[in-house]
């Protein structure tokens, strides 16, 4: 018995191409939403962590908790990663706070989120993040 072997007609490959067609555009779009999301965690990891370090550079003594221009600086280094950072931006501010005798560091570091968002698919402007950590004792 033989068997004739025909020959594949041209329409599998059109269908390949609507598939293609109809898939796509979801796929940018997943994949745009995405980066726009890890840009977003991106900046609000870098301002936790410049609290965080200006906070720790506070907390040591009061004298350096007074000392605000050295805790902007410590925070911006956590910072120099991220776009538009300037004089103005990101704004650092420091507070010491007295609670149940213990005296705390108050960071609160907030950053202007400028430029390009695809969509506006996660539109954020202003990031804040503010740490507390207690002050060091000091020794009698």
């Amino acid at each position: 018995m033989r068997y004739k072997i025909r020959p594949q007609s041209g329409r599998r490959s059109g269908i390949a191409a609507v598939e293609t067609a109809l898939i796509l555009p979801v796929l940018i779009l997943f994949m745009i939403g995405t980066m726009d999301l890890g840009r977003v965690s991106k900046v609000c990891d870098s301002v936790a962590n410049a609290a965080r370090n200006g906070a720790q550079y506070g907390s040591v003594n009061t004298t350096a908790a007074a000392n605000s221009t050295a805790i902007r600086a410590a925070a911006l280094t956590e910072m120099g990663n991220l776009p538009n950072v300037s004089s103005t931006n990101p704004t650092v501010t420091a507070t010491t706070v007295t609670n149940s005798g213990q005296q705390f560091i108050q960071v609160t570091v907030t950053y202007s989120m400028t430029g390009f968002s695809f969509f506006n698919v996660f539109s954020v402007s202003n990031i804040t993040r503010t740490v507390q950590m207690p002050m060091m004792p000091q020794a009698p």
